[in-house]
């Protein structure tokens, strides 16, 4: 018996982890998109899907935090939901997730309008958007699938459902994440100076208050400057040195 089960344990690991490979591939290219997108630049142009998770390597930390952050009282909430309702969902349950869902929306507006005003706000009005939609969105949508398969008898598979709920974390957790990074560099919180030094007579680009350092792929670096809004991508070929150093 434990003969047989070491090669179905590894089977099983084995399609865990290729399938966590493709989410997160898949996850890395979608911030990777809307995070330049934002700057102007089709990041899909300079990159391969080779790097793609090595672009979002530096992030998986965060990422990983958030959804732990976002798992934990979904799964609370899910687990209670089911304890009192068992599979006879009513009215009462779909107006408490809409109307939840409809104050972390109000909430996440008001808090982002002041925050053009106050920028403490802003991390606050994000953080309500994205555990409004994150933690009463899929309840909404469980709730959906039944309200269709008893009206309609249409079928969805236990699979289906939890695909679908998955990808709405990670899409969820993803524009947060990239939400986050683009208003930091919008808003100038940046710690770090990075300075180019090409190879040919062309002075140096050091960035300052007006030229942010976007990122950089394996044959191209991208920089912004606010003060043209206007985006710039150099060949890494054309570079002989980048400086990076911390912001005095």
């Amino acid at each position: 018996m434990e003969s047989e089960r070491k090669p179905r344990d590894f089977e099983q690991a084995l399609k865990i982890f290729s399938l966590s490979y493709v989410l997160l591939t898949l996850i890395g290219l979608l911030y990777n998109f809307f995070y330049y997108q934002t700057f102007g630049i089709s990041i899909t142009q300079y990159i391969d899907l080779g790097e793609v998770l090595t672009l979002f390597t530096p992030l998986l930390t965060d990422f990983f935090s958030i959804m732990f952050l976002f798992w934990v009282p979904l799964a609370f909430i899910m687990r209670a939901t089911y304890a009192n309702y068992g599979e006879e969902k009513n009215k009462d349950l779909i107006r408490m997730c809409f109307i939840f869902f409809i104050l972390f929306l109000l909430l996440s507006i008001v808090t982002y309008i002041v925050s053009n005003w106050h920028p403490v706000y802003l991390r606050t009005a994000v953080i309500s958007l994205v555990v409004g939609v994150i933690t009463f969105g899929p309840i909404l949508l469980d709730v959906l699938f039944d309200f269709l398969e008893k009206t309609f008898y249409m079928q969805f598979p236990n699979f289906f459902r939890e695909i679908l709920l998955l990808l709405i974390i990670l899409i969820g957790i993803t524009c947060w994440t990239v939400f986050s990074q683009t208003e930091r560099l919008k808003r100038k919180r940046i710690d770090k100076v990075y300075e180019l030094v090409f190879k040919n007579n062309e002075p140096n680009l050091k960035t300052d208050s007006t030229i942010i350092f976007l990122g950089r792929t394996r044959s191209y670096i991208f920089i912004y400057d606010f003060k043209n809004n206007s985006s710039r991508v150099l060949n890494s070929e054309d570079i002989k040195e980048l400086i990076i150093s911390r912001k005095k």
